[in-house]
């Protein structure tokens, strides 16, 4: 029997994000839920708070789209984590609000670190550069875009290090993929699909860390759901699933992460897409995307994005 769950749209909850939207300002000392840690937000307009893109390209987004995170680090003398879960409770919270357009990360080095809209460089606790051991904890809503069909879909991810994804149906977040732990890049699928249509807006967050130097990557994936999907024997195989390779699906020793013939043919190629930037509205408790003009602080950034 296929598992799958439908999404239903709120009008109450539309009409109130509407109306949070809808100020240019979060109001001061306004709380953030952010998984199990309240983070007091005093300005969210404040360039020395926020981060636009730092793993992106900064694509031109409206106020209300996009992803909303807060980001975790750990200083080296301390054990190192190894969940991604356990970042929002047991790591230093950094105080900056974090926007993404999309989760669009394909494995590549990183060592360049978190910039701020100002151009502040952040450290960790003995003013090392940040780019390793940090969690990353985003929220949002994601909605078909025109150019989506309304039907059944299953998603994947593919991260370094470890991710999950939640889901919340009407009764709470629950996890949708667990790609959790060490590992390099490992694209694994969820085990049932989810009903969308114009009016869906899937409450989800996701939870990502990245451990050890120096690879990285965090892409979130669906594809349509087909007749002959639902007439398989195990609908939700696929020949990509549970590939765990740094160097299967893109070059990550090039900048520019250049994607393999594998990630073409196999991915692409089989009606995977990567989530675009549209299928992403920030969720009710977010501020106002300050970074809608195309703002960017991160590696692919133009001029360094300082």
């Amino acid at each position: 029997m296929n598992n799958y769950r439908h999404v239903q749209a709120s009008g109450v909850l539309i009409s109130i994000l509407a109306t949070i939207l809808g100020s240019c300002q979060a109001p001061d000392n306004k709380t953030v839920i952010a998984g199990q840690t309240e983070i007091i937000v005093d300005d969210p307009n404040n360039p020395d708070q926020n981060v636009c893109d730092p793993l992106g390209n900064g694509n031109t987004v409206s106020p209300n789209q996009g992803l909303y995170g807060q980001l975790y680090y750990q200083n080296p003398n301390e054990p190192p984590l190894t969940s991604a879960l356990s970042y929002p409770t047991s790591a230093h919270p950094a105080g900056l609000h974090l926007f993404f357009s999309e989760l669009n990360v394909p494995t590549r080095m990183f060592n360049q670190g978190f910039y701020t809209q100002s151009g502040q460089l952040l450290q960790n606790g003995q003013g090392n550069t940040l780019y390793e051991f940090f969690g990353l904890h985003f929220k949002s809503k994601i909605v078909l875009t025109p150019n989506d069909a309304p039907g059944l879909y299953q998603f994947a991810v593919l991260s370094d290090d470890g991710s999950v994804i939640n889901f919340d149906f009407g009764n709470g977040y629950e996890t949708h993929i667990d790609n959790d732990g060490v590992h390099p890049s490992r694209f694994r699928c969820a085990q049932s699909f989810v009903a969308m249509n114009a009016a869906s807006a899937l409450p989800t967050e996701v939870f990502y860390y990245q451990g050890p130097k120096f690879h990285i990557s965090m892409i979130l994936l669906w594809r349509e759901v087909t007749p002959e999907m639902l007439a398989s024997p195990n609908p939700y195989a696929h020949p990509v699933c549970e590939v765990t390779s740094n160097t299967a699906f893109f070059n990550a020793n090039d900048p520019l992460s250049p994607p393999t013939q594998d990630w073409i043919d196999q991915v692409l190629g089989t009606g995977w897409k990567v989530l675009a930037p549209g299928n992403f509205k920030l969720p009710d408790s977010a501020p106002p995307n300050p970074c809608n003009n195309g703002g960017c602080t991160g590696l692919n950034c133009s001029g360094g994005g300082v």
